[in-house]
């Protein structure tokens, strides 16, 4: 048993270089485990910021300044941010309530209509107690999940200074992610070791499958909102 653990440590583990991987992703896991709550706004910039960094870098391969093309960028970033608070969110919040307080009592009503109705046709496969005892359930469960709608409110949820402090945090970091990039860059790379070769093997090809993962939801995002966008109204 040990000469194989031997041999399997030295087969992957000779290479000093897959040790700093193995160490690096061991201490990014374990700070995600411990801290990711805590960390919730850096992560998700950093996320941001990684993905907003190809239209910083096509704006610059055009030859504007990298200072204009962050600003322009990030301009866009906070226009979406407020579009979606300011315009999204309370058009879907109208919607659900809309959905809890009119559209599901009649569509509760068809389908109990039409369960009511299975008996007449299939009277050897249900019958009249269980199309009662399905519906009593249905209504219970409607009742609570409306109630829970209407009832909830800003002053009802508890991590509301996180959520202000979040909705603060995460545009600052965002956009000094993005204006300080190569100095953020620079002062991680001081604690890697100067020989990488596997490191930055490693780094290029997640950032080349990132970013084809990236752009091919972005595709299917696109197709999927204009056929759904299309069927609604033509619907």
């Amino acid at each position: 048993m040990l000469r194989i653990l031997k041999n399997w440590s030295e087969r992957y583990f000779s290479d000093e270089e897959a040790v700093y991987l193995l160490v690096v992703l061991l201490a990014a896991g374990l700070v995600i485990l411990f801290f990711g709550g805590m960390l919730a706004p850096v992560l998700a910039a950093i996320v941001i910021a990684y993905l907003m960094q190809g239209l910083v870098a096509g704006l610059e391969r055009r030859g504007m300044r990298r200072l204009l093309a962050v600003n322009l960028v990030f301009t866009l970033f906070l226009g979406l941010l407020v579009v979606t608070l300011v315009v999204l969110l309370p058009m879907v919040w109208r919607q659900t309530l809309l959905l809890v307080q009119d559209q599901l009592p009649h569509l509760l009503k068809n389908g109990e209509t039409w369960l009511r109705q299975l008996p007449e046709h299939y009277p050897e496969v249900i019958s009249m107690e269980q199309v009662n005892s399905i519906v009593a359930v249905i209504q219970r469960q409607v009742a609570e999940a409306g109630q829970g709608v209407l009832t909830l409110s800003l002053s009802s949820i508890p991590n509301l200074v996180e959520v202000m402090v979040f909705l603060v945090l995460l545009p600052l970091l965002v956009f000094f992610f993005l204006k300080d990039r190569e100095a953020i860059i620079a002062w991680m790379m001081r604690f890697l070791p100067r020989r990488r070769r596997i490191l930055d093997h490693v780094w290029h090809e997640m950032d080349d499958q990132i970013a084809n993962y990236v752009r091919g939801k972005a595709i299917e995002i696109l197709l999927v909102g204009s056929v759904t966008f299309i069927a609604f109204l033509l619907l």
